[in-house]
């Protein structure tokens, strides 16, 4: 090269291991020998995450079973009170009553009503007052 500058060095051989040698004059062992616990160590984050998502499976399932638990218990007591949960909403029943039963209970109201509405000891300054002119006079 011109100015006295040398060729760059060639590159370095690259490491034994790299190298590649023909089946052939292999020896009948494995040149590459593993370290019995370097084939285990990578089974053991496979072994914890399936530890772990079968837990994390468990709980869930407990979890779903109670909340299902929970709503078919309510579902039970919302149907003696003739309430329906729908997927359109809540469907309120109306039990069934005779048309007789319906009037002795709605005429027993009214009586009860009537029946108290009247004070025996109650004078209503409003409605309902003789007054009389004699005793205005002397009060």
């Amino acid at each position: 090269m011109a100015w006295g500058r040398k060729s760059a060095p060639p590159p370095p051989p690259p490491p034994k291991s790299w190298t590649y040698v023909s089946p052939s004059i292999l020896p009948s062992f494995s040149p590459v020998t593993i370290h019995p616990l370097t084939s285990h160590s990578s089974l053991i984050p496979f072994i914890l995450l399936l530890i772990f998502l079968s837990v994390f499976a468990f709980i869930t399932y407990h979890i779903w079973l109670t909340i299902s638990g929970v709503g078919a218990a309510a579902a039970q007591k919302m149907e003696k009170r003739n309430v329906a949960l729908t997927k359109d909403g809540v469907k309120v029943g109306v039990r069934h009553i005779s048309e007789e039963e319906a009037r002795d209970k709605a005429q027993r109201g009214v009586m009860k009503a009537w029946n108290l509405s009247s004070w025996p000891g109650y004078k209503s300054r409003l409605f309902g007052v003789n007054i009389d002119k004699d005793s205005q006079k002397t009060a």
